[in-house]
């Protein structure tokens, strides 16, 4: 399955795109194992997501990086579900940055 694929809310990629997002893309080996990054970081929601879809791991998932750490905002074991409220954290954070 390819990014294009899903179905991307698009409040969220306007989100994403309006306040320069930082998304990276991860993959667990197993169950209990922790995330470990793949490649390099993304201002591209659309990106991301396709690039994780695309991994064949136990599981991959599409981080966003804010100045506090990094949030889940998709993961291969529920394809559907997107998590907005890490995206508008991180939005709040980035207007904060001085």
């Amino acid at each position: 399955m390819s990014g294009n694929d899903f179905q991307i809310p698009s409040e969220d990629l306007k989100i994403a795109v309006e306040n320069r997002l930082l998304f990276k893309v991860v993959t667990k080996a197993g169950k209990g194992q922790r995330w470990e990054k793949v490649g390099e970081d993304t201002h591209s929601l659309e990106e991301a997501i396709g690039q994780a879809s695309s991994i064949s791991a136990y599981q991959s998932g599409v981080f966003v990086v804010t100045r506090n750490g990094s949030f889940i905002y998709w993961t291969s074991d529920e394809p559907d579900l997107y998590n907005p409220t890490v995206l508008n954290v991180a939005a709040r954070s980035a207007a904060e940055e001085p």
